[in-house]
C-alpha cells in the first residue's frame, strides 16, 4: 500500500518472532493463529499484535505504539530493541517472555508507557529501574508511589532477587536494608510453555501437546 517501514524496527519484531518459535520456523510457533490477518498459516511482523505507526523526517514508517498482551511471545527481548527509537508505548503482559530484561531497553528516552507484567523475567537490570523512575516522575496519573509503581508494572514475574544498592537509591528506599519486588512468582515449579495444551501450533497442525 506505498507504507514504507523502517527496515531496522521490522528486523527487531521478527526477532522476537524468532524467539518464540522452534529454530526460527514461520510455522512452527508459539503465536496466537488469531493475529493472522492475511490466512496464511504464519504471524508475520505486521500481524504481531496492535501497532501504531509514525513518520520519521524522511517520510519512513517508524513503531511508536506496540501492544502485545497474550500474543504468545517466548523467550528473551531482543537486546536490539533499542533500535525502536520512535517507541513510546510497550505493551507485552501475559506472554512467556523469559530470562533477564535487556538494559537497552532503558535507554529508549521517548519511552512513556510500558507493561512487562506476568511473564518469566529473572534478571532486572539498574537501568531499567532508572527508566521507570523517569516515566513516573513525568506522568500525574500513576500509582501513588514510585515503588507501587514499579511493582505494578513488573508484577508476576520472576524477579526475586534483592534489589541492588543502585536500584534502591533510584527508588528512594533505605539502602541499609534489604527489599525485593513484591508479587513474584518465586516458588520453583516446572512451567510447560510450549506447545499450549489444546493450541494448534500451525495450519493443519495434528500434533497432540504434552
Amino acid at each position: 500500500n506505498n507504507n514504507i517501514y523502517c527496515k531496522t524496527d521490522i528486523e527487531v519484531l521478527q526477532q522476537f518472532i524468532n524467539n518464540s518459535s522452534r529454530f526460527g520456523s514461520n510455522q512452527d510457533h508459539a503465536l496466537k493463529l488469531s493475529w493472522d490477518t492475511n490466512d496464511n498459516g504464519m504471524i508475520e511482523t505486521l500481524e504481531l499484535g496492535g501497532m501504531e505507526w509514525v513518520l520519521d523526517n524522511e517520510g519512513i514508517k517508524r513503531l511508536s505504539l506496540w501492544q502485545c498482551d497474550n500474543c504468545g511471545l517466548m523467550g528473551e527481548i531482543p537486546a536490539d530493541i533499542n533500535k525502536l527509537k520512535y517507541l513510546r508505548n510497550l505493551m507485552l503482559p501475559n506472554n512467556n517472555l523469559s530470562g533477564g530484561i535487556p538494559s537497552t531497553l532503558g535507554s529508549l528516552i521517548h519511552l512513556n508507557e510500558i507493561d512487562l507484567s506476568n511473564n518469566y523475567f529473572n534478571q532486572l537490570p539498574n537501568s531499567i529501574v532508572n527508566l521507570l523512575r523517569s516515566q513516573y516522575s513525568n506522568n500525574s496519573n500513576n500509582a501513588p508511589n514510585l515503588i507501587d509503581y514499579v511493582t505494578e508494572i513488573l508484577s508476576q514475574n520472576s524477579l526475586c532477587t534483592r534489589l541492588s544498592k543502585t536500584m534502591k537509591e533510584y527508588l528512594d528506599l533505605d539502602v541499609n536494608s534489604d527489599y525485593n519486588l513484591e508479587n513474584q512468582s518465586c516458588n520453583p515449579a516446572l512451567h510447560i510453555l510450549y506447545p499450549i495444551d489444546g493450541t494448534n501450533r500451525y495450519t493443519n497442525d495434528t500434533a497432540i501437546p504434552v
